[in-house]
């Protein structure tokens, strides 16, 4: 982090009384639309971190989030812990994903997140040389493990700040239920604005862009 303090990133730079909401693992069919059917009722947009291996099949859910505004960034194809493996593993999980995403939205994206944050100083340097920024999380809801909505917004509200990056999830592993995480989102957003945030794409936080030039 210290030899690429521009291109790897917790929380925002920004000052202002702003946050953004990221969701992680998705898409999938069940939690990814209940989640964009709630953000664009309430007029608010986010970034999605994609799963690669969740995509196949799932193309639309891609397409619905780029057509309804919320940016997508790229969060490995396997899930693998990054940490471990060697830079030329890591490029090939990150450009599988990249492919993908390329080939639905026309876009390369310019964001990643590694799975559990974790990522080698070597294959952050080869990420950083391919174009992209690490973006990780200032408040981790939980909302994987939680058992009711309440766990998750207390998680969330209790560390919000100015410039928060929230971490949640829009699809989870097998037989897990992020239902807690859906039924808090809409109390979130609301409460959140009450306190006089404002919710914000990724890009707005961060001296940062979404895409790749050309992308």
């Amino acid at each position: 982090m210290a030899t690429h303090p521009e291109k790897v990133f917790l929380h925002g730079t920004t000052s202002r009384k702003q946050v953004a909401l990221t969701f992680d693992d998705g898409p999938d069919t069940e939690y990814t639309p209940q989640i964009l059917d709630i953000l664009g009722q309430m007029g608010v947009k986010a970034t999605f971190f994609l799963k690669g291996v969740n995509i196949p099949g799932r193309e639309w859910v891609v397409t619905r989030m780029i057509r309804e505004g919320h940016l997508v960034a790229n969060h490995s194809y396997s899930h693998q812990n990054l940490r471990k493996l060697s830079p030329k593993q890591i490029s090939i999980e990150v450009q599988k994903t990249e492919a993908l995403v390329e080939k639905i939205t026309g876009r390369k994206t310019a964001l990643l997140r590694p799975p559990y944050g974790e990522m080698s100083a070597e294959g952050l340097n080869s990420l950083v040389a391919a174009g992209y920024s690490m973006v990780n999380w200032s408040v981790d809801s939980g909302d994987w493990k939680a058992n009711h909505s309440d766990q998750v917004l207390q998680n969330i509200l209790s560390q919000a700040k100015a410039g928060s990056i929230i971490l949640m999830h829009s699809a989870g592993g097998v037989g897990q239920d992020l239902t807690p995480s859906v039924e808090a989102l809409e109390e979130l957003i609301i409460t959140l604005c009450n306190r006089g945030y404002e919710i914000v794409p990724l890009t707005s936080l961060l001296p940062a862009e979404a895409y790749q030039s050309g992308g």
